[in-house]
């Protein structure tokens, strides 16, 4: 069985320019995939998440969501002292 690939966002947003360059140049959906060795719904499910976001726009995204888990953990850790 094969592991599958994690890409970050900013890996996401590169292979999308790339897929645009790709698209540009007449190529199906199907091949498009193909060519970022992704599935075809995974391309579709990217480009409706990450549509035209800019590896900066990526960055900040992933910066968030660190800081949202942190701050969830923060707040969940708080609220069990306060219960025990």
């Amino acid at each position: 069985m094969t592991r599958r690939a994690r890409h970050t966002p900013e890996q996401i947003v590169r292979k999308l320019r790339k897929a645009v360059e790709l698209a540009a140049e007449g190529r199906s959906a199907d091949e498009i995939a193909r060519a970022l060795n992704v599935s075809t719904p995974t391309y579709y499910s990217w480009r409706k998440q990450y549509g035209e976001m800019t590896v900066d726009d990526a960055k900040e995204l992933r910066r968030l969501r660190e800081e949202n888990a942190k701050l969830k953990l923060s707040c969940l850790t708080k609220s069990w002292r306060t219960w025990r």
